[in-house]
């Protein structure tokens, strides 16, 4: 025991264990999460422009017309999913990101 701190050295070392353990799952999860955008990106990126005009027209479609309406908690995720899928495309502007706006959840205090 060291009697300085009153703490054991054991104690201590399984606490700096503890923290050093959780800040690394932290920073794996963070690496993992942005490495998952970043591929997704580059997804919508590599598709040919014709395709990905296409798809970026009909999702943007599907927000205007059946988000609109939806109701349930399984149309609310849906239309969450692909507000988030359109926003990452290149051709999302200002008004495409109004419209994901309003299906995006918001940051809470």
């Amino acid at each position: 025991m060291n009697i300085a701190l009153g703490v054991p050295t054991e104690q201590r070392a399984l606490s700096t264990r503890s923290i050093a353990t959780f800040t690394l799952v932290v920073l794996l999860s963070v690496g993992l999460i942005t490495w998952h955008q970043l591929r997704a990106q580059a997804e919508i990126l590599a598709m040919p422009t014709t395709d990905r005009a296409l798809l970026y027209e009909r999702t943007l479609s599907t927000l205007g017309t059946t988000c609109t309406h939806a109701q349930g908690e399984e149309m609310s995720d849906y239309c969450q999913k692909q507000a988030l899928f359109v926003s990452r495309f290149p051709e999302c502007e200002a008004a495409c990101q109004r419209i994901c706006k309003q299906y995006l959840p918001r940051a809470t205090r």
